[in-house]
């Protein structure tokens, strides 16, 4: 059996959606997996499916004398 694949999620606009590990799902999404927590809050629209924030590039080195 293969393991699911975490989705993107974020909360809907204004909500607060608790984390069933503790805690909140944070304003700007996290990864989850999707069992059937996570699966009801889409049905009941309090989370949606989002894209991740792009990682930030480190920054280029100076040039080399």
């Amino acid at each position: 059996m293969t393991q699911p694949k975490p989705e993107y999620l974020v909360p809907a606009e204004g909500l607060k959606v608790r984390h069933p590990q503790g805690g909140y799902l944070p304003p700007e999404g996290d990864y989850v997996v999707l069992d059937s927590y996570w699966r009801r809050q889409l049905a009941d629209e309090s989370v949606q499916k989002g894209q991740p924030p792009k990682p930030a590039k480190p920054p280029k080195p100076e040039g080399k004398e």
